[in-house]
Order: C-alpha cells, then structure tokens, then sequence
C-alpha cells in the first residue's frame, strides 16, 4: 500500500482521521479496514496515532472495533424515524406472515419508519443474494425463516457473519436460529400445549389421543414435547401417544392410514390434536368427507392462524390462537430498541390465546 503523506503543521491523528474519512465515503458498511500495522506503515505513523484516529472515527458512528476481528465500516446513524428495515418473510400470502406483517408495519408507521417486504424464495441462496443487494440501502433486518433453512449450515454462517460485522442489527421472528446471538419474537408454544395437555389429562381423555406434526418442524417438535409434559404434570399414568408426521400433500394418505378418524361405536369419542395450522383445512374437508359429528365422535384441537378462521359451527374445535399481528409488532419494538442503542430481550414469547366451544367443556370438565 502506498504511503500516504501528511501535512506536519497539525496534529498527526487528525489528519490520519480525515485521510480515512475521505476512504469510508467510497466503502459499504460491513468492509474490513487494513489492519492497525498496515494503517503505521500507510502513514508513518504511531500505533498511539492510529488509535486515536480510530477513536474519533468511532465517536462519530463512522466505524466499529471488534477484538480480535478488525475495524469495520458502519452506517452513519440516521436521524430519528429516518430508518429503513428490512422484512424477509417465507411467503407473504400465507395468513400468519400477511398478520405478523400488518404488525410490523403498525410499530413502523407510528414512529416514522420505512418497511422493505422481501418475500421469501424456494432457496435460501437467493434470499441471502437478496439481503446483500439490498444492504446498502436498509439500516436493520428483520428475518422470518422457513423451518428447513435452519438446518443447513451454509444460511446459519451466512447470518452469522452479519452479525459479526454489525452491518445492521437483526430481529429473528417465529423460527429461531441456533447459534445466532440476535434477538427472537415468536409464540410461546411450549407453554400452550403444556396446558393443553394438563387440560386433557384431567378430563381423563389422555388414553384416545393422537396428535398430527409437520414433519421436520422445530416448532412441531417444541409443540409435541409440551403437550407431552403437561400430560405427565397432571399426575397418574400416560398412556402412549399415537404421534402422525406428515405434510400438506401427504395429511389425506397417513391419516387414513393411521386410522385416525375411524369411528368406535360405544367407546366414546376420540381426541385429535393438529399441530401445523396448515392442516386445519384439510382436515376439515375430511372431516365432512367421513361425516364424523364434533365433539360427539371426535374431539378436535388445533392451531389456528387467525380467529376469523374458527367460525365453523358444523366443526367446532378447541382452537389455539397465534398472535402472529402482535409478534410482528413485538418483532417491531425490538428492532427500534436496537436501532437506538438500547438493550432488548434476547427472546420474547407471545402466549396462543386458547378458544374453547360451548360444545367441549363439558366432555372436558370445564365449567359451562
């Protein structure tokens, strides 16, 4: 690299300040600036000068200094409400990311902030491709992943090192990233089926229970393990649940197959927990196709994406409401906490709202 010379009339670190003032208006935020030792042999300089160069580049928001890592570029901080965020969601037809972005952009518009809706892609790659291309232009991210992405290890490193550079704060929505040290808004589904499965063990039900998973579903398994948990909190003996993977295009053939609908004269009704909201219409048109009578012959529970989708009187269900509008407005608060300076919750969970018909509380000794 060639020396650059320096006017010696004024302080040595102001002009090695100004000198890499003029180099950061031509660099992105997130680009590695030369080492320490290659900044001295650049300008002839201390290693006391350099760092006093760097520390006042730092105070104006200009750079960032992570030990052991390097000097990195950063944004200039914006003035307040002048941000822009950017919101990849999975597929913004579904109902769960149009109401969590509805959320976001409720927070967003209140305060004077700018949204940039990225809508998912089939793979990962392209919606990194996305985020780098776009990256000049936003000054936060918010991500909503797919459930598959989570276990490839090339889209986990990818945000890491944006983490690590600090080109942007990140919010993680619905779908934790392992590893990942940005902060997460989701439901707490945990907590949900734990009461459930509390509820269904102490009406006695527990020994005519099956329970439908999206196969290779994070949030499915965290659903499972706590209906499964609440079952044994209730006390007295589990009985062996009967669990079904499967997805949208295989529901029809493994609930057939598992014979979860067939009806048992006398032996009253049977209960099935759906796990994925995604199921809830199909199940629903099986439902008709059997003709099978709710609550008399089966007890159905399920999550459900809006409460505009429970109102089915010839099918009524326990229905398990997600706040997907109110996670995106938590997801929202997170990022401007953030963008401020501020510290936010490294996980916040939203409790489903659970909605119970007349039909069921009595089979589940509820009061009426």
């Amino acid at each position: 690299m060639a020396r650059t010379p320096l006017q010696p009339r004024k302080l040595k670190h102001t002009l090695v300040s100004r000198a890499l003032l003029d180099d950061l208006r031509s660099l992105h935020p997130g680009h590695k600036l030369p080492t320490v030792r290659q900044l001295m042999k650049r300008f002839g300089a201390s290693q006391a000068t350099i760092a006093r160069a760097l520390d006042e580049l730092k105070r104006q928001g200009l750079i960032s200094r992570k030990a052991g890592s390097g000097v990195y570029v950063e944004r200039p901080r914006p003035v307040h409400g002048d941000y822009s965020v950017a919101v990849v969601v999975p597929d913004v037809s579904t109902t769960t990311s149009s109401l969590m972005l509805k959320g976001i952009e409720r927070e967003f518009s209140a305060s004077g902030y700018r949204c940039v809706f990225w809508n998912g892609n089939r793979h990962f790659r392209r919606e990194c491709a996305r985020i780098r291309a776009g990256g000049a232009s936003i000054d936060g991210l918010i991500v909503n992943s797919r459930t598959h992405y989570v276990y490839n290890p090339a889209y986990i490193a990818f945000h890491a090192r944006l983490l690590k550079r600090h080109a942007w704060p990140m919010v993680m929505v619905d779908i934790p990233v392992p590893g990942l040290p940005a902060p997460f808004v989701g439901d707490d589904n945990y907590s949900a089926f734990h009461d459930l499965g509390a509820l269904i063990a102490s009406a006695n039900l527990a020994d005519r229970l099956n329970m439908l998973v999206l196969e290779g579903s994070l949030i499915g398994m965290e659903r499972l393990y706590g209906l499964r948990r609440g079952l044994r909190a209730a006390g007295g003996p589990v009985p062996r649940l009967q669990v079904v993977h499967a997805n949208p295009r295989t529901l029809e053939r493994r609930v057939k197959r598992f014979r979860l609908l067939n009806r048992r004269p006398g032996a009253g009704p049977r209960l099935l927990v759906n796990a994925d909201p995604r199921f809830l219409p199909h199940l629903r048109s099986m439902l008709r196709q059997e003709k099978l009578k709710l609550p008399e012959e089966l007890l159905l529970f399920s999550v459900c994406e809006s409460r505009d989708l429970i109102n089915d009187h010839d099918l009524p269900f326990v229905a398990l409401v997600k706040p997907s509008e109110d996670v995106g407005a938590a997801a929202a608060r997170a990022m401007k906490k953030l963008l401020a300076g501020q510290p936010c919750e490294p996980a916040l969970r939203l409790p489903l709202t659970r909605i119970v018909p007349p039909e069921y509380r009595a089979l589940l000794g509820m009061k009426t």
